[in-house]
């Protein structure tokens, strides 16, 4: 039995829009499912499926594409973002081996340096690039993987 089978889903289902936000930041995704064509389950991360440590906010999975997005709403500290997805993508990758991974931080205040940390660097390659950073505000076409 899987960890996700254990805590259960937040939900599991076709909506056309998923909306993830954090109380303590103003930063939003938006997942969006058109033609509602693909089963999505959302997960809450932090203090559900792991309650201690480093880990990110949520993860989205789409189980008809088998992608798996790793999601942090953060204020403004893009390497302790990536720090906080990479570590969850470490506890919960043997239960997503058939899953493409990707990461997603919306942060409320982008500072380039950040963009050339260790840390960013590292969930970088340890997604393939798979990874994508947005001010305030990402949608995303969960089909085409398009971010406006």
């Amino acid at each position: 039995m899987s960890v996700f089978e254990k805590i259960g889903d937040d939900f599991c289902d076709n909506r056309t829009e998923v909306v993830l936000k954090d109380k303590r930041a103003s930063s939003k995704y938006t997942g969006l499912n058109p033609n509602n064509k693909l089963s999505i389950c959302r997960h809450r991360i932090d203090g559900v499926i792991i309650k201690e440590g480093s880990k990110c906010d949520y993860l989205l999975l789409d189980m008809t594409d088998q992608k798996a997005y790793f999601v942090e709403l953060k204020g403004h500290d893009i390497n302790q973002a990536a720090e906080q997805i990479r570590t969850t993508i470490e506890v919960l990758e043997p239960e997503l081996k058939q899953f493409t991974i990707y990461a997603r931080i919306v942060a409320t205040r982008i500072n380039v340096t950040d963009f050339r940390s260790s840390g960013f660097q590292k969930l970088q390659r340890k997604v393939k690039n798979r990874l994508d950073v947005k001010n305030i505000l990402m949608k995303e076409n969960l089909q085409t993987n398009v971010i406006s």
